[in-house]
């Protein structure tokens, strides 16, 4: 009996078709759900495979794409495929190869996708500065062999041992009152009370390393690398340096007791310190107007001295000895005589002295008070009124007729007859005829005369005053 079923070519057929729809899924799966790579360089792979899982903060996000040689020859470059939905990887991401649980076996990456401000990692690759991997047991176990662990024992119990010991007697006598009898670890127990200050001090020290600018830190290393690479050069110097460090660090040990009274004095400095250089910081202004006001000047120095040589050359020609003794020689009747003078004039000018503090506290003053004339007062200075009446004189005495030049006065006619007191022994008396009837005098006629300390000198004299009192017009207050 013959059994009747599929025809092979048509069941070929099927699970040819039905592999290339399985095969069709994947790649549409995968083009539609891969998300983009990463590259990185790590020190060493761990084992790390194709396919391990990519992880953040425990959540599968992609997995590794490949692993190849770094650029270095300990280094491993990794390919990271992440998923479509996985978070943006920015510039400073870091990553690390960590193992699994035991119970997963494996390696996983565990990445750090950066800060939101950063920018997007793009192409680029994360260096091998930004990328860590796990220390594995045998490596811990290969590094401590039995000279290492000899070290780490010595290291340990010195460590110990200076934790535990206490300070001597003369040691503890010079200590601070709160810290005697205590050993090492009681000591440092203390010096963690103090311990925020000196951390927020190491972090503004920590800051101004930084510097200003960007990449002021990459020069600074730079710069202690050619200060090293110098040292080395020249070992024997190097020797010496560490010879002369270890004699400073000698003379400390030696002196301790004053250095930790001058470390107690520090504080109180630091103090002082500051204010001081605030007030250094307030002067630096002038004293950087003063530098750029004195620039021209000093550029000017070397132009001026080349002017000079010439004459200090001549200078030096003429003061030398021969020269000298001849000019000294001529000079000799001159200074004689000069000398005579000097000790002649001594009387003249302490009275050129006198006259000149009598003209500045008397003449003077005197002459620049106006005179007080009531409304006939002109409001200048009483020097100024003495020029002006000679100017008057001298034109009422010009001379227009044949009688000469002489003073003329029109004092005019009128009804009111008025008499002059007799000015001389002969008792003559002039009169005249004003219009007007006097009203009084000024300034009052007196025949007083001002009390004048004749023993005095004239600069301890007081000023005399100027104001013209009114008297009356027929003189009858006169003393």
């Amino acid at each position: 009996m013959r059994r009747r079923g599929m025809e092979p070519v048509l069941a070929g057929l099927l699970v040819l078709g039905l592999v290339v729809a399985v095969v069709t899924a994947w790649i549409i799966t995968s083009s539609t759900t891969a998300g983009p790579r990463i590259q990185a360089v790590v020190a060493k792979s761990a084992s790390l495979r194709a396919g391990d899982p990519v992880r953040i903060a425990g959540v599968d996000v992609g997995e590794v794409d490949a692993v190849a040689p770094g650029p270095g020859a300990s280094d491993t470059r990794l390919t990271l495929r992440l998923d479509e939905d996985a978070p943006l990887v920015r510039g400073d991401a870091r990553l690390a190869v960590r193992p699994r649980l035991f119970l997963e076996g494996g390696w996983f990456v565990d990445l750090q996708p950066g800060s939101p401000t950063a920018a997007a990692l793009g192409d680029a690759t994360l260096p091998r500065s930004r990328t860590g991997v796990a220390v594995q047991l045998d490596e811990v176990l290969s590094a401590l062999q039995a000279d290492p662990r000899r070290s780490l024992g010595a290291l340990v119990r010195g460590w110990g041992t200076a934790l535990t010991t206490r300070p001597t007697a003369a040691e503890d006598r010079t200590s601070a009152p709160e810290s005697r009898g205590q050993d090492a670890a009681g000591s440092l127990n203390d010096a963690l009370a103090d311990a925020p200050i000196a951390l927020r001090d190491g972090a503004v020290a920590a800051e101004a390393l930084r510097g200003r600018r960007a990449g002021d830190a990459a020069r600074l290393v730079a710069g202690l690398e050619r200060v090293a690479s110098g040292l080395g050069r020249d070992r024997r110097r190097l020797a010496s340096l560490v010879e002369g460090l270890d004699r400073t660090t000698a003379a400390f040990a030696a002196r301790r007791t004053a250095l930790a009274d001058a470390v107690a004095q520090l504080p109180r400095t630091l103090d002082v310190a500051g204010t001081a250089l605030r007030q250094v910081d307030r002067a630096l202004p002038p004293v950087r107007a003063l530098a750029r006001a004195a620039t021209p000047g000093l550029r000017a120095v070397p132009a001026a001295v080349r002017a000079a040589t010439p004459w200090a050359a001549q200078a030096r020609r003429l003061l030398a000895p021969a020269e000298l003794r001849t000019l000294a020689a001529d000079l000799r009747p001159a200074s004689r005589d000069l000398a005579r003078t000097t000790a002649s004039s001594a009387g003249l000018l302490a009275s050129a002295g006198r006259l000149a503090r009598c003209a500045t506290r008397v003449l003077i003053p005197t002459a620049n008070t106006p005179i007080d004339d009531g409304a006939l007062s002109t409001g200048v200075a009483s020097y100024k009124e003495l020029l002006h009446a000679a100017v008057g004189f001298t034109g009422e005495g010009m001379s227009f007729d044949g009688n000469g030049t002489y003073v003329r006065f029109q004092p005019g006619g009128g009804p009111h007859t008025v008499a002059m007191a007799p000015r001389d022994a002969s008792g003559q008396e002039l009169f005249g005829h004003t219009p007007l009837e006097p009203l009084g005098t000024r300034p009052a006629f007196t025949r007083a005369t001002a009390a004048v300390d004749a023993s005095g000198r004239c600069e301890d004299q007081p000023v005399p005053t100027l104001a013209a009192a009114p008297g009356p017009a027929d003189g009858t207050a006169a003393r």
